[in-house]
This record gives structure tokens, sequence and C-alpha cells, in this order.
């Protein structure tokens, strides 16, 4: 298990093999590649990537997860979050944000478990 932690506090733990590479970084809202879907207000975003014999990998291997992580920023807890994954193959190769299934912990943490890599984003509302 890989765990690569951002300067803001998000993490992405990645089950990975010995010989993969990981690398998570932060995406400001700026740099997203759409606005997140109405009523979300956006609060962090990270890309993960994963490359295995020098391939970039969309989906991890068979029996492989990763979990995001992104910390509650202090005066937002209570709120109501979402996890969203940027899907560049919806509405015909478009692309769209999808909504994944998020917990937030008692750590003050929302997370998600996912068997592929890209681009996440929390959003609040």
């Amino acid at each position: 298990m890989i765990t690569l932690r951002l300067r803001n506090g998000d993490e992405a733990m990645i089950d990975c093999d010995s010989g993969d590479q990981a690398s998570a970084v932060t995406e400001p809202e700026e740099a997203l590649p759409d606005v997140l879907p109405e009523g979300q207000q956006y609060v962090s975003a990270m890309t993960l990537q994963v490359m295995r014999g020098g391939k970039l990998l969309s989906a991890l291997p068979v029996g492989k997860k990763a979990v995001i992580s992104f910390i509650i920023p202090k005066g937002l807890a209570g709120r109501t979050f979402a996890i969203f994954f940027w899907d560049a193959e919806a509405n015909d190769g478009l692309g769209a944000w999808k909504e994944l299934q998020a917990t937030v912990t008692g750590k003050g943490r929302v997370e998600v478990t996912v068997t592929f890599t890209g681009t996440f984003a929390l959003g609040v509302k």
C-alpha cells in the first residue's frame, strides 16, 4: 500500500504491486475540466495516476483498490459533501462529473474507494 499525502492534507492510498509508480497532485478549481455539478461548491480536487511498466493505467489491476481521502476544512464540518470523478468518456466524449459513493469519516475526512485513476473533486452544498 502506497500513501500519498498532499500539502493540503488530502491523501490517496493505493494498493500497488512492487515496481508500480503512483502520483497524486492537487488540482486548483481553475484547472478542472469543467465546473462541478449545480449546487456544488469546490472544496478540493486531486488527480491520481498509476503507472505500470511505463504505461499509465486508467483502471487499477484486478483486485487492487485506491482510497481517495479529502480533509474537511475547518468551518465546513456538518455540511453535505460529495466526491465526483471526471469521466472523460461521458456525453459522447465531452466528459462529465460523476458522483461517487463517499463516506464522511469520524476523522474529519470524506473518502471513497475506487478501482480506477483520474481526477477526483470534493464538493459541498
